[in-house]
Protein backbone atom coordinates (compact mmCIF):
# COMPACT_ATOMS: atom_id res chain seq x y z
CA UNK A 1 0.00 0.00 0.00
CA UNK A 2 2.87 2.42 0.76
CA UNK A 3 4.07 1.93 -2.80
CA UNK A 4 0.73 3.07 -4.22
CA UNK A 5 0.85 6.12 -1.93
CA UNK A 6 4.07 7.03 -3.72
CA UNK A 7 2.65 6.45 -7.20
CA UNK A 8 4.04 2.97 -7.88
CA UNK A 9 2.29 -0.21 -8.92
CA UNK A 10 3.85 -2.34 -6.21
CA UNK A 11 3.39 -5.67 -7.99
CA UNK A 12 5.00 -4.56 -11.21
CA UNK A 13 7.49 -1.91 -10.11
CA UNK A 14 8.66 -2.72 -6.59
CA UNK A 15 10.01 -5.83 -4.94
CA UNK A 16 8.89 -4.64 -1.49
CA UNK A 17 12.19 -5.14 0.29
CA UNK A 18 13.91 -2.97 2.88
CA UNK A 19 16.65 -1.73 0.56
CA UNK A 20 14.18 -0.53 -2.07
CA UNK A 21 11.96 1.00 0.62
CA UNK A 22 14.96 2.87 2.08
CA UNK A 23 15.99 4.11 -1.39
CA UNK A 24 12.69 6.02 -1.55
CA UNK A 25 13.42 7.89 1.68
CA UNK A 26 14.54 11.47 1.08
CA UNK A 27 18.35 11.43 1.14
CA UNK A 28 18.68 13.78 4.14
CA UNK A 29 16.40 11.52 6.23
CA UNK A 30 17.93 8.11 5.37
CA UNK A 31 20.41 7.74 8.24
CA UNK A 32 17.77 8.73 10.81
CA UNK A 33 15.18 6.38 9.30
CA UNK A 34 17.57 3.44 8.94
CA UNK A 35 18.78 3.88 12.52
CA UNK A 36 15.22 3.80 13.88
CA UNK A 37 14.29 0.71 11.87
CA UNK A 38 17.52 -1.12 12.75
CA UNK A 39 16.93 -0.48 16.48
CA UNK A 40 13.63 -2.34 16.19
CA UNK A 41 15.05 -5.11 14.01
CA UNK A 42 17.92 -5.61 16.48
CA UNK A 43 15.41 -5.67 19.38
CA UNK A 44 16.82 -2.50 20.97
CA UNK A 45 13.35 -0.93 20.83
CA UNK A 46 9.87 -2.49 20.78
CA UNK A 47 8.47 -0.26 18.04
CA UNK A 48 9.27 2.74 15.88
CA UNK A 49 7.38 5.96 15.23
CA UNK A 50 8.89 8.83 13.31
CA UNK A 51 8.23 11.43 10.64
CA UNK A 52 10.29 11.46 7.48
CA UNK A 53 10.15 12.43 3.83
CA UNK A 54 9.75 10.09 0.88
CA UNK A 55 10.17 10.69 -2.84
CA UNK A 56 7.19 9.83 -5.01
CA UNK A 57 7.59 8.26 -8.44
CA UNK A 58 6.98 11.69 -10.03
CA UNK A 59 9.73 13.26 -7.87
CA UNK A 60 7.40 15.02 -5.46
CA UNK A 61 8.42 14.99 -1.79
CA UNK A 62 5.82 13.86 0.76
CA UNK A 63 5.95 13.71 4.53
CA UNK A 64 5.17 10.34 6.11
CA UNK A 65 4.43 9.29 9.68
CA UNK A 66 5.77 5.75 10.01
CA UNK A 67 4.91 3.41 12.87
CA UNK A 68 5.71 -0.26 13.14
CA UNK A 69 7.14 -3.22 15.01
CA UNK A 70 8.44 -6.73 14.58
CA UNK A 71 5.59 -9.18 15.07
CA UNK A 72 7.49 -12.41 14.52
CA UNK A 73 11.05 -13.57 15.22
CA UNK A 74 12.71 -16.93 14.67
CA UNK A 75 14.16 -19.07 17.48
CA UNK A 76 17.41 -17.07 17.36
CA UNK A 77 15.60 -13.72 17.64
CA UNK A 78 16.04 -12.78 13.99
CA UNK A 79 13.06 -10.77 12.70
CA UNK A 80 10.80 -12.65 10.31
CA UNK A 81 7.87 -10.27 9.98
CA UNK A 82 7.82 -6.48 10.39
CA UNK A 83 4.50 -4.67 10.19
CA UNK A 84 3.83 -0.99 10.03
CA UNK A 85 1.66 1.87 8.88
CA UNK A 86 2.56 4.82 6.71
CA UNK A 87 0.38 7.90 6.92
CA UNK A 88 0.77 10.84 4.51
CA UNK A 89 1.09 13.91 6.74
CA UNK A 90 2.17 16.35 4.03
CA UNK A 91 -0.78 18.70 4.58
CA UNK A 92 -0.17 18.71 8.33
CA UNK A 93 3.49 19.64 7.74
CA UNK A 94 2.50 22.42 5.32
CA UNK A 95 0.08 23.82 7.91
CA UNK A 96 2.74 23.66 10.64
CA UNK A 97 5.18 25.54 8.40
CA UNK A 98 2.58 28.18 7.50
CA UNK A 99 1.78 28.69 11.19
CA UNK A 100 5.47 28.98 12.07
CA UNK A 101 6.06 31.55 9.31
CA UNK A 102 3.01 33.52 10.44
CA UNK A 103 4.24 33.53 14.04
CA UNK A 104 7.70 34.69 12.91
CA UNK A 105 6.17 37.48 10.82
CA UNK A 106 3.96 38.60 13.70
CA UNK A 107 6.91 38.52 16.09
CA UNK A 108 9.00 40.61 13.68
CA UNK A 109 6.22 43.16 13.31
CA UNK A 110 5.77 43.44 17.08
CA UNK A 111 9.53 43.76 17.61
CA UNK A 112 9.69 46.60 15.09
CA UNK A 113 7.04 48.62 16.96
Amino acid sequence: IWARMLGFDEEEELKLNFTQWLDLVYIEDRNFVESNIRDVLEDKKNFYEFEHRKVKKNGEIVWILATGKVIQRDSKGKPITLTGIHQDITEKKKNELALKLSEQTNSSILSAM
